[in-house]
């Protein structure tokens, strides 16, 4: 895909610090997700996680919400 940075902001601290490996994945199912994540970020230079709480993201929230309905 050619990406060489990636920021990303999430509003789930476990899925941010999954990533981070501070926090094992627990949900068999989940499992082969989480690596091939691991793996697509191993390839590129620059990687920026961070943690957005909800309550400092109602509008996007919304959004999602409305999105899984």
């Amino acid at each position: 895909m050619g990406i060489k940075d990636l920021d990303l902001y999430s509003d789930s601290q476990l899925v941010i610090n999954q990533l981070l490996k501070e926090y094992k994945v627990k949900k068999e199912d989940l499992v082969s997700h989480h690596k091939h994540v691991l793996q697509f970020l191993d390839r590129l230079e620059t990687i920026k996680l961070q943690h957005i709480p909800r309550s400092a993201n109602k509008i996007i929230n919304r959004l999602a919400n409305l999105a899984a309905t």
